[in-house]
């Protein structure tokens, strides 16, 4: 066999080609190793997204569950015969359990500060204390709607002799009362700073502004004639001509929100105020469409938008935190809707249309 010179390879050729196709092996290694450590990134991203959507809905169930668990409802029950009075109930989501609350007989026009559950018979004012059940009569007649704030009651009180008539503040402490606005008034709503009421003004029934202690009145609409209104923040919602607009607690900016009617149920607007009949979270108001066959619409402020949530109609709502209750008209179905997750369910049912809900 002949040897041939021209495939030899010098010692440094041969290290050089040796050192080339190890490089080429270290190459594919540690494209092997990155390629693997993404493929188990994703996959570990993947699972970990999937692990966070079920502890997500987890969660809600939770909260879901712990939500029908804990919900204390306070509620005015019809009398089952022709002659039994009206009495509270209290309604226990623990146990669906239902309690009367003695001393209730005839209540309306309920409300709960802190331990202590109001109430109107016969225009005298009464509050019994949920826990002692000691029943206390502040002494005051022909009141027509009351607020409570701190140690003092402010309420609106109808007399045959005109100046009589008006609101007032009762003092707690002392035990006395004092005349803050003479005026007959159809709505009476207050915050920390102003007592709004309607009464006449520009128009037959204007919303008027004073300030705490009764002083610097203000017209605040001079257009429209006002039926109901509510405080809702920085805002006064109202319904005049069974449209429904918002304004600043200045007068200012007065907006018309929908062109919808809307439903006033007949036991509900008997009321001081528009509480109950429209609900308001955020961007979101909550009425129910006069137009639509009274079921409950909602209106998006941010989009100008409304859609409608239930198909049945509907005789009040509002709003506890982040869940919206509402009851059907003529029927005993009550619902709540969680106003985070678009849940709606049916809680239980009640006779009555005032209710006080506990989240």
């Amino acid at each position: 066999m002949e040897y041939s010179d021209k495939n030899a390879m010098s010692r440094k050729e041969y290290l050089k080609s040796k050192n080339k196709n190890k490089f080429g092996i270290r190459t594919v290694k540690y494209v092997l190793i990155v390629v693997v450590i993404v493929l188990l990134s994703i996959y570990l991203w993947k699972q970990l997204n999937i692990y966070n959507n079920v502890t997500k809905i987890a969660n809600q169930v939770i909260e879901e569950t712990a939500l029908a668990r804990t919900l204390k409802m306070y509620y005015i029950s019809e009398g089952y015969t022709k002659d039994a009075p009206d009495a509270v109930m209290l309604y226990k989501a623990t146990d669906e359990s239902r309690t009367k609350i003695e001393g209730t007989e005839n209540f309306s026009n309920i409300k709960l500060i802190e331990d202590k559950l109001f109430g109107l018979v016969k225009y005298k004012l009464y509050s019994i204390n949920t826990q002692t059940l000691e029943k206390l009569d502040y002494s005051l007649s022909d009141v027509y709607e009351y607020i409570v704030r701190g140690n003092k009651i402010y309420y609106y009180s109808v007399n045959k002799k005109t100046e009589k008539t008006g609101i007032y503040v009762y003092d707690i402490d002392t035990k006395k009362s004092s005349q803050l606005i003479n005026a007959e008034v159809t709505q009476f709503v207050m915050d920390d700073m102003y007592i709004f009421v309607v009464t006449k003004g520009k128009t037959a029934k204007s919303i008027v502004r004073y300030n705490i202690n009764g002083s610097g009145r203000t017209v605040l609409t001079n257009k429209e004639i006002v039926s109901h209104m509510m405080i809702n923040g920085s805002n006064i919602y109202f319904v005049a001509d069974e449209l429904l607009y918002r304004m600043n607690k200045n007068g200012k900016d007065i907006t018309k929100l929908t062109n919808n009617k809307v439903y006033l149920d007949a036991d509900v607007k008997a009321g001081y105020s528009l509480e109950n009949m429209i609900a308001v979270k955020n961007h979101l108001v909550y009425y129910i469409n006069k137009n639509e066959k009274n079921i409950l619409y909602v209106i998006d402020m941010n989009k100008k938008e409304e859609q409608a949530l239930t198909k049945k109609p509907v005789e009040s709502v509002k709003i506890v935190d982040h869940i919206l209750y509402f009851k059907l008209n003529s029927d005993l179905a009550f619902y709540k809707v969680n106003l985070e997750t678009g849940k709606m369910e049916q809680i239980t049912s009640i006779r009555g249309s005032e209710y006080i809900c506990i989240n």
